[in-house]
């Protein structure tokens, strides 16, 4: 942008040129922007009164010196090499200064450079006009700030829910290795399990609560609180689910839901008993094939009361049982796995995560019958 300051916007009718640079000369005085005009060798020659404002110096003070006195020296050389480049070449220049003030306050101001041309054409002047925005980047201090608090407490938080999930358990009867991941630091799934002491039966769910982010966690913890009782009563496991369902809205927001299936393993029957609350499928695998086994159940926290289905099937050994929530699901349906141990199905789902990210929690249990 070229300027030319004795060529203003005013009325020319019959207004004598002393009074038209009056007229300039006071709005610029009197701008929300501080104005600084020097000479082609950076030389200061005039500031206005929102100038003085901003950085503490009078006028007497800063004519004839040069605008380094605002210097900082936290803007690297290079950036002042380019400036000086452009307004040399009658270009304009653009960016933002963390300067210094005469008492040694810093602040920011964003500042525009451009030449000032006589009627031939030459370069004379440089003008730059600074705005204070200074306001403006302490609120985003102070925004970066809330969010790497808020980080620390969604790391807090992710550890936390890691912390509360069982260990994997072997036994002679049966070996459980799980797989947990969360989208990102915390996760609106959980699970939980346990073995009787002679590790003849195994009890466990996995749930998984609709959204992501840190309600959503705190959802799930009052969730994995509901669904002690799956693991602790001796009622039939649809009437626990039952239960769950019943006073889970005590844990959820009005548009809030989760999704649960629980499983129930007696190695001595062998049999495995379940029940689906929105996890409708799971995955059996054997040394000749995979299959999904499906069963229809509604999600736990929409409707109050209602009944849940009960399923029973037989279970032989080396078969591998894997309950999932459905960012595995989603992924593993088409895939072929081969069953050496239970580590190599866990690296081979972990493996399959990592090469084909979903944006979705992702968590699974799994059991293989001795």
């Amino acid at each position: 942008m070229d300027c030319n300051i004795f060529q203003a916007n005013l009325p020319s009718a019959k207004i004598p040129l002393s009074d038209k640079i009056a007229y300039l000369l006071h709005a610029v005085e009197q701008s929300s922007n501080a104005i600084v005009i020097t000479d082609l060798d950076g030389t200061i020659e005039y500031v206005n009164q929102k100038f003085c404002k901003l950085t503490g110096y009078s006028k007497e003070e800063v004519l004839g010196r040069n605008p380094r006195i605002l210097k900082s020296g936290e803007l690297p050389d290079y950036i002042y090499q380019e400036l000086w480049r452009k307004i040399s070449s009658g270009q304009s220049w653009q960016g933002e200064f963390h300067n210094v003030k005469k008492n040694g306050d810093l602040f920011w101001d964003f500042t525009s450079i451009s030449v000032i041309k006589n009627e031939k054409g030459e370069i004379v002047k440089y003008l730059a006009i600074k705005d204070d925005i200074n306001a403006r980047k302490t609120a985003e201090e102070n925004l970066q700030k809330t969010e790497r608090k808020l980080q620390q407490d969604f790391i807090l938080a992710g550890k936390i829910q890691k912390s509360l999930l069982p260990e994997n358990i072997n036994t002679p009867f049966f070996e459980l290795v799980s797989f947990y991941q969360p989208y990102r630091h915390v996760s609106g799934d959980t699970f939980d399990f346990i073995a009787n002491k002679s590790g003849k039966k195994l009890i466990g769910y996995i749930a998984d609560v609709m959204g992501h982010g840190l309600g959503t966690a705190l959802q799930t913890s009052g969730l994995r609180i509901l669904c002690h009782q799956i693991l602790t009563e001796r009622t039939p496991l649809s009437q626990r689910i039952k239960a769950v369902n019943k006073i889970s809205g005590s844990c959820f927001t009005e548009d809030s839901f989760a999704a649960i299936i629980a499983f129930e393993f007696d190695f001595v029957a062998m049999t495995l008993t379940y029940v689906t609350a929105g996890i409708n499928a799971f995955l059996k695998l054997t040394n000749k094939k995979k299959c999904f086994i499906k069963a229809p159940g509604p999600f736990i926290g929409m409707i109050h009361d209602i009944d849940y289905e009960e399923h029973k099937i037989p279970i032989s050994t080396n078969d591998v049982f894997c309950f999932m929530t459905d960012g595995i699901t989603d992924l593993i349906e088409d895939c072929s796995f081969s069953i050496k141990t239970l580590q190599d199905l866990h690296q081979q789902i972990s493996d399959l995560i990592n090469h084909n990210p979903c944006k979705d929690d992702t968590t699974a249990i799994l059991i293989k019958v001795k």
